[in-house]
């Protein structure tokens, strides 16, 4: 039975197409949630074996069954994770996401069972100490400093690993020449350099090859620990950076959205603004017609259509001219690319998008007063043509004073009937 080791959540990315293909299959055949055990322990469930068999029978089980244990024993072994680590080398490429696999990678191969390796300079260090220690044990007046012993080491220690053979005859001469080497270096008379050969060198040789067993053939763990506090701080950067230009976009392709609902809601209110200077021009068309005579004419119609399709096509035109201009600064790419470098560049990008965001409505302000102000002058002309057709009615309305029983009784409903031609009208024309 298998020990159980937490390994990461979603290993599976680092098989292959087929190998995943592979387990999937038997999830879907025969064993429901497979790929979320797998994640989760890092091997197969303890009756997967005997689900299989049930599936698909004794016959031929051995060898399906071996194939899924290797296909799940390879997030046991480091080249599953090492080979995506080579594929997803070149971070500066990587999103935030894909960085989060490499990170996972890494973590992958740390918690794989230890490698086998030679500590070639921890094997270097030892033996270094250990020549520096034999010739001061020797001599008393004559001696090698570390650097000396260093480079002898150097020299020998690959050779000592590999168990291949090195005389005492030369570490006793390596010894000789480096330590005569430079001013003031240690000098070896005849007598020293075969204590050298005899006692030293062996000495060195005998600490080696009980101590050899230290430094070869060593388990230890993969050390990620740099890799994986890389990639956090890198994926950290990445996905403050990912946020940063998401807002942008997000502010730049929003403006449509923001420019169609600012002036919706301004044409809204020009509307109400419009429909109440109507209702109040209403009756002064009716007073006119009426002392025309002509109140139950066709006229009436006439007069109260023109002036709601006058101020129909007022807003209409207002609205066209405001959605035409938004719609060539948004899709002006020049702007969009320069908006977008600059909030890029900006140290604090969301001031920055506040900013434009109030140069922009600053902007449809000052549009919005220009739109209100042609219309209140349009309102204007209307009233003042009502006006004056008010007054000349007014003074022929004394020569025509049979009328106003007549007028009494219809005016009310020709008003509510006109309110509503208007109302429709505008609706029609601006909705």
């Amino acid at each position: 039975m298998a020990t159980k080791t937490k390994f990461l959540t979603n290993k599976t990315k680092f098989l292959t197409k087929d190998e995943r293909h592979f387990l999937v299959s038997a999830e879907q055949q025969f064993y429901p949630g497979l790929i979320k055990y797998i994640n989760e322990n890092g091997y197969l469930p303890n009756d997967f074996s005997a689900k299989y068999i049930q599936k698909y029978g004794e016959k031929g089980s051995e060898k399906y069954l071996l194939s899924y244990q290797q296909t799940v024993d390879k997030f046991k072994q480091p080249g599953i994770y090492e080979d995506f680590i080579k594929k997803t080398a070149k971070e500066s490429d990587l999103t935030s996401a894909e960085l989060q696999d490499r990170l996972e990678a890494f973590q992958g191969l740390g918690n794989v069972p230890p490698k086998s390796v030679t500590k070639v300079k921890e094997f270097e260090d030892f033996l270094t100490t250990e020549i520096t220690d034999q010739v001061h044990g020797q001599f008393k007046d004559v001696s090698i400093t570390r650097e000396v012993a260093e480079k002898v080491a150097r020299a020998i220690s690959g050779r000592l690993l590999k168990n291949e053979d090195v005389t005492d005859q030369e570490i006793a001469e390596r010894i000789q020449n480096e330590g005569s080497a430079g001013e003031g270096a240690a000098i070896f008379d005849g007598d020293q350099f075969e204590r050298l050969k005899k006692v030293v060198a062996p000495n060195v040789k005998k600490t080696v090859s009980l101590n050899k067993d230290k430094f070869v053939n060593v388990k230890v763990p993969f050390d990620v620990s740099k890799d994986v506090t890389r990639l956090q701080d890198l994926i950290s950067t990445k996905q403050a950076a990912e946020a940063k230009r998401g807002e942008i976009e997000s502010f730049v392709s929003g403006l449509p959205e923001e420019l169609r609902s600012s002036r919706e809601e301004f044409i809204s209110g020009e509307e109400e603004r419009a429909f109440s200077e109507l209702e109040r021009q209403v009756p002064l068309v009716l007073q006119d017609l009426n002392v025309r005579g002509m109140l139950q004419s066709g006229e009436r119609m006439d007069a109260l259509t023109t002036k709601a399709l006058s101020l129909g096509a007022s807003l209409e035109e207002i609205q066209a001219d405001l959605e035409a201009e938004d719609n060539q600064f948004y899709f002006d790419a020049a702007y969009k690319n320069a908006i977008r470098d600059e909030l890029d560049k900006a140290e604090s990008y969301r001031s920055a998008i506040g900013a434009e965001r109030g140069r922009i409505t600053t902007e449809r302000e000052r549009k919005f007063r220009s739109a209100e102000a042609e219309l209140d002058r349009q309102l204007g002309e209307n009233l003042t043509r009502s006006e004056y057709a008010r007054n000349a009615a007014l003074q022929r309305r004394s020569r025509q004073s049979q009328q106003k029983n007549q007028q009494a009784e219809v005016i009310p409903k020709i008003a509510e009937t006109a309110t509503n031609i208007a109302t429709a009208v505008i609706l029609k024309k601006i909705g």
